[in-house]
């Protein structure tokens, strides 16, 4: 199990442990129809592959269009 996404930041460092890219997490949240990183709490992968996704409960989303790194993580507003 890795901790992908927390608090609405990727860890790029775990994704490229596990061989993910950003657009197949993006495409795993947008199947549970989760289209804003900022209403995700904690993404986990699991041993066997699966993606646990855990939201915030009535979040107010503030939209915005940037991208920002850090050296393990990468924030994400579309």
């Amino acid at each position: 199990m890795a901790l992908l996404v927390k608090d609405g930041l990727l860890n790029v460092e775990k994704m490229r442990k596990n061989a993910l890219s950003h657009e197949q997490v993006y495409s795993q949240l947008r199947q549970k129809r989760i289209f804003h990183l900022g209403q995700v709490q904690r993404v986990y992968i699991e041993a066997n592959g699966a993606f646990s996704i855990f939201l915030y409960k009535n979040r107010n989303l503030v939209y915005q269009s940037f991208l920002l790194k850090t050296k393990n993580w990468q924030i994400h507003f579309l």
